[in-house]
């Protein structure tokens, strides 16, 4: 509960383009800041796991070592997506 997932980047500012991939961050609402690693941890033990177990997602590479860790998915073989976790600048850049 209080969890938001939202596109930011190319598919949420109307530019995507065919072949582009869908960029996603999650977060909890009343977490404001950026925390690297609270985003590790939330992605590669709570959301890794769960998507793991998805059989319309993919994992396809677990990114952890950047400085904003994401996993690469393939949702239902049609298109690429790259989930972080608490990211808002993401969202503001957009």
């Amino acid at each position: 509960p209080g969890w938001e997932v939202k596109a930011f980047g190319s598919a949420a500012n109307g530019f995507l383009s065919r072949g582009a991939d869908l960029d996603v961050t999650c977060y909890k609402g009343d977490i404001q800041d950026q925390d690297s690693e609270m985003a590790l941890q939330e992605l590669r033990f709570r959301f890794g796991p769960l998507l793991g177990q998805q059989p319309q997602f993919q994992v396809i590479q677990e990114v952890w070592s950047a400085r904003v860790p994401i996993i690469k998915l393939r949702y239902i073989d049609m298109i690429d997506v790259d989930l972080s976790c608490h990211n808002p600048q993401a969202l503001q850049n957009t």
